[in-house]
């Protein structure tokens, strides 16, 4: 025999974006209707609750096969929808329920050593006996609005050489953005030689960190309650190379180049996070250029241009910020509430008559063209 009443869902808000750096956001507004079909002709229902859960897993745990030891819950909010028993007829019945998803909360998350992900899940107890149990991921997002652009400069000594790059503030998992690379100090006149590009890569690193904690059942295999063992690993997520395309000025001393670089969709990269859980995800953009040493006398052509043998490589490392993106960029507490200030006026009354009342009211409004 089926389970006599079934639970179900609608989530009315919008996706649950979170605005902001963890300790400037104000959270994300959640809302809903939860379901109860009764299939038959009434039931007796003891108790209905609903749950927000976060669930922190790590897939490299301290007992390999122990399911305490790989996923962590922990409840972050309740709802209590029906706490007495009460007789319910047969049909739909919807109760509403909101949450404000703090600010503070860590962003869903999935990489290559943990997880992070929350849950709804709606319990019903009937008189009977039964348990109808109801689960849905939701999805728990962090946009950090764009900023200015970054202008950082490397040094490379002892040559002359210095690099200019710009970079964007925010860069998001599933697109590309724009390079822009300024190498200054190529020539040198008093050596009468010159610095020439021969090779560009770049790649962007995942840096994942993750503690695996322990269960009270293998607390011994660590050396004592409450710790845990930290996991690191790096991974590509992202990486190209160019061995032409970019702009020489000998003339000024100077080459300039401006790439699109970016994190392809089906690598599924992780965003920035950083939980108390234990789970932290960062990235990094490393440059490298390849530069060749020439000799070029004065008042030569370039085809007396000579190498000189030397050569060198040019590594640049810079923090990426990457974040989910922000669509509408507006957050639940700036937007602005309805106006009715600036309401136009309403249609034209007609003239009434009410009994023998013979005081005129207003005239109809004359359409042009339309005889009455």
């Amino acid at each position: 025999m089926g389970n006599p009443a079934t639970v179900s869902m609608t989530l009315e808000s919008p996706p649950l974006v979170c605005y902001g750096h963890p300790k400037d956001s104000t959270g994300a507004l959640m809302n809903g209707l939860l379901h109860l079909g009764i299939h038959s002709q009434s039931l007796r229902v003891g108790s209905f609750k609903m749950a927000l859960q976060a669930e922190v897993l790590t897939r490299r745990p301290v007992a390999t096969h122990c399911s305490n030891c790989t996923a962590r819950t922990e409840d972050i909010h309740t709802w209590t929808i029906i706490s007495e028993p009460v007789i319910l007829a047969h049909g739909i019945h919807s109760y509403p329920f909101s949450y404000l998803v703090p600010g503070s909360l860590p962003a869903t998350n999935s990489n290559s050593l943990g997880r992070i992900r929350y849950l709804l899940k709606a319990v019903a107890h009937s008189a009977q006996g039964d348990e109808i149990r109801f689960i849905r991921e939701i999805q728990i997002s962090r946009a950090i609005l764009p900023g200015p652009e970054r202008h950082s400069v490397r040094i490379f000594p002892p040559t002359n050489l210095s690099a200019h790059v710009n970079l964007p503030h925010i860069v998001h998992p599933d697109g590309d953005f724009q390079l822009g690379i300024r190498l200054d100090g190529v020539m040198s006149p008093e050596k009468e030689t010159r610095w020439k590009l021969k090779k560009m890569s770049w790649r962007i690193d995942e840096s994942s960190k993750v503690i695996s904690p322990s269960c009270p059942h293998h607390h011994s295999k660590l050396c004592g309650d409450g710790q845990g063992i930290l996991h690191e690993g790096v991974c590509t997520v992202g990486s190209g190379e160019l061995k032409d395309g970019w702009k020489a000025d000998y003339n000024s001393g100077r080459i300039e180049m401006e790439i699109m670089v970016g994190i392809p969709a089906h690598m599924n990269a992780a965003c920035d996070v950083e939980s108390p859980c234990g789970i932290k995800v960062s990235h990094n953009l490393v440059v490298e250029m390849i530069v060749a040493e020439e000799h070029c006398p004065k008042r030569t052509s370039n085809r007396l241009v000579t190498q000189t043998g030397a050569a060198r490589i040019l590594r640049m490392q810079f923090l990426l910020h990457v974040s989910a993106r922000a669509g509408l960029g507006i957050s639940w507490d700036e937007e602005q509430p309805p106006l009715y200030d600036n309401i136009p006026p309403g249609p034209p009354k007609y003239q009434f008559f009410i009994g023998d009342a013979t005081e005129p009211r207003e005239s109809p409004p004359v359409y042009e063209g339309i005889s009455i």
